[in-house]
């Protein structure tokens, strides 16, 4: 996914970034080094956190991928690509594929969701 980083809080081992895409903005922890604001970066997202249908997990009608944050939280609107037997779900948001963990009940594949959490990474990819 192609990002522009909008600010830099942190330090170099733990730094929390705040950008921008296609999609809206959001926060999320840089994986990768040396950050620069400004600069555009295509990276790799990763969500660190096990969700769960009816807590940080909800169907959505909104049927268009969007990105939003409210204090240190993260909210994903995406579209449910595939759903896999471990508990494992391939979200799609645009041109990306985010393979979240989910605990109980999975969401049904090509639903759209919405999801929260603060524990978003974000991982550089080479060029």
């Amino acid at each position: 996914m192609r990002i522009v980083l909008t600010e830099i809080n942190g330090s170099t081992d733990n730094q929390r970034v705040g950008f921008k895409c296609d999609y809206g903005c959001g926060l999320a922890m840089w994986l990768s080094d040396s950050p620069e604001v400004e600069m555009e970066y295509e990276v790799e997202v990763d969500c660190d956190d096990v969700f769960k249908l009816g807590l940080n997990a909800q169907p959505t009608d909104e049927i268009d991928y969007s990105v939003t944050s409210i204090g240190q939280s993260t909210t994903l609107v995406a579209k449910v690509e595939d759903v896999y037997d471990d508990g494992m779900v391939a979200l799609r948001f645009g041109n990306a594929i985010i393979v979240a963990e989910f605990e109980g009940k999975s969401p049904p594949k090509d639903t759209w969701i919405k999801i929260t959490t603060n524990r978003m990474e974000l991982n550089e990819v080479s060029p």
